[in-house]
């Protein structure tokens, strides 16, 4: 179920931001829904685990892969690093066109926040935030609102808020390679007006990484 909340006491928010994914791979091409990439479905990455972590991968076998998002290569590919031996070999959706895109999850801090009017006749912005991932200056691109989370008109978010979000990489900003996150579930914890509210919000946790 999609939903867009803001709970300043969601736990997440005690621990540091972070950037996960999780997808299958049969090589570094991540399938995506095309939208946000003139109808290209395929997105390249950086896929990495450390050299001292054994690995087997075979060519053309697919792998349900898990790890964390940890900026950028020379070529403004997203990297995205696993534990080597974690990798699954699987036989479900193997074809490109029966995979789902790869699922991100995390926590951030926003950098910007941009609202952009879809149809002047509908209430459905669609709202763009950058959000710092890591201390590594790791960044994520945030498309929240329009048909993926309702955003009130009135939520104004302060850059230095904070973010969680589950949502699914729709391929990377072809001038900085920020990965495109299309987000159906996110909780913020503060925007502009929660100080003449005090303590009214709706309050609502994510039960885990990617649900």
């Amino acid at each position: 179920m999609n939903s867009f909340v803001i709970d300043p006491t969601l736990i997440k928010f005690k621990g540091p931001n972070y950037a996960r994914f999780c997808g299958k791979f049969t090589i570094s091409t991540p399938v995506m829904s095309g939208v946000w990439s003139q109808g290209q479905r395929l997105c390249s990455v950086s896929l990495r685990t450390d050299v001292s972590q054994p690995t087997a991968l075979n060519v053309g076998s697919t792998y349900e892969i898990s790890g964390e998002v940890e900026g950028l290569n020379a070529y403004l590919m997203p990297i995205l690093k696993w534990n080597g031996g974690d990798e699954r070999v699987t036989r479900i959706n193997t074809r490109l066109a029966d995979r789902s895109p790869v699922r991100f999850s995390g926590v951030g801090t926003i950098v910007t926040w941009q609202r952009f009017v879809i149809n002047p006749l509908e209430n459905r912005d669609l709202i763009q935030a950058v959000v710092g991932a890591s201390p590594l200056l790791v960044f994520v691109r945030l498309l929240l609102g329009w048909n993926y989370c309702h955003v009130d008109q009135a939520i104004n978010a302060f850059e230095g808020s904070r973010i969680a979000y589950v949502g699914s990489m729709q391929g990377r900003d072809k001038g900085d390679g920020t990965p495109i996150v299309e987000v159906p579930k996110a909780t913020l914890n503060f925007v502009g007006g929660m100080l003449d509210r005090g303590e009214e919000c709706l309050e609502t946790e994510l039960s885990d990484d990617f649900n």
